[in-house]
């Protein structure tokens, strides 16, 4: 049997194969890297985001997955989506649908508390529905070797009232009128307020729930506080 006549059928449909895989594989891209290093990391709470960006025409459905990752348990680490933040991390999840050219994203907060030791964590990223269409995301933390702030204990120090509506107060004897403090997002980790003082301004704040951290040369402090 003369079998030539099968050969441009054959390559016909291995370009096709082809190319609806790098189409599939360029549904979204992952910026500014999908591979986010960070070599001597301060000892205090730092954000770091990967950013999926849909690379489509259409909305787009992501899912990731937990496929690696390893925190000594001195760190403090909470992952959030375009979905929610988690304190327990989940082994997968489903991000909320985005538009054309919009960003999904994965982000961590973390900080070393001390701890010297590196740390990783690693993401499977797919079209939610299409387990074969995958990216990997991966974060490494190195720390940085000498640390000179140390964390407050959770029991010692006083942020009231709160919920505030105008103002937050902050009592505690490791803090005194030269801390600075911020006022972050929870969800994207942008910085809203900034100061230095034991009085935090609210009034201007859109209601909801924010992350306040607190730092001196000597301490760092770190709690989720709510604006009426």
């Amino acid at each position: 049997m003369n079998y030539r006549f099968l050969i441009p059928i054959f390559f016909a449909f291995l370009f096709q194969a082809t190319t609806a895989s790098l189409e599939a594989q360029d549904l979204f891209s992952m910026q500014p890297t999908d591979s986010l290093i960070v070599n001597d990391l301060d000892h205090i709470a730092t954000v770091h985001f990967i950013y999926l960006r849909n690379e489509s025409d259409d909305m787009l459905t992501l899912k990731w997955r937990l496929i690696e990752d390893e925190f000594p348990e001195e760190w403090f680490i909470e992952l959030c989506d375009n979905t929610t933040c988690y304190s327990i991390i989940p082994n997968t999840a489903i991000q909320n649908p985005i538009a054309p050219g919009e960003d999904a994203f994965l982000k961590l907060t973390v900080n070393p508390q001390g701890s010297n030791t590196p740390a990783y964590m690693t993401f499977r990223v797919s079209e939610n529905g299409d387990d074969d269409n995958f990216k990997i995301a991966h974060f490494y933390f190195n720390p940085s070797p000498t640390t000179t702030t140390q964390n407050v204990n959770v029991s010692d120090i006083k942020i009231f009232p709160n919920p505030a509506d105008t103002r937050l107060n902050i009592s505690n004897e490791s803090f005194t009128e030269d801390t600075e403090w911020q006022l972050f997002h929870p969800t994207t980790g942008q910085m809203v307020l900034g100061g230095k003082g034991l009085t935090v301004p609210m009034s201007t704040l859109i209601s909801g729930q924010y992350i306040l951290r607190l730092q001196n040369d000597q301490h760092i402090f770190q709690t989720v506080v709510q604006k009426y």
